[in-house]
């Protein structure tokens, strides 16, 4: 008996923090963390992580980190075109 009535504790639990997870936004760890603790739901950080690993929300919008990029160099190459770059401007006046 004390098996299943804690299977159905974790349960509850993961439900509860998938829930928060969804209503908080999809945020991360320790923000939906947060979010809960300012509302008065109890959840350990590692079920949240095991949430958010298995939200499949978050799995496609968080799938390929934004490469890091050194700003204020530019890249150079050795023969002419090799290497474009282009400049974004706008919107410019109608007038």
């Amino acid at each position: 008996e004390k098996c299943s009535v804690r299977i159905l504790v974790q349960k509850a639990a993961r439900g509860l923090a998938k829930w928060a997870h969804q209503k908080c936004g999809h945020l991360g760890e320790k923000a939906t963390y947060r979010w809960a603790q300012d509302r008065g739901i109890v959840m350990s950080l590692d079920m949240i992580k095991t949430i958010i690993v298995q939200c499949p929300v978050c799995q496609q919008t968080h799938k390929h980190p934004v490469p890091y990029v050194v700003k204020g160099q530019l890249q150079r190459g050795k023969l002419p075109g090799q290497i474009w770059q282009m400049d974004y401007v706008g919107p410019l006046p109608q007038d």
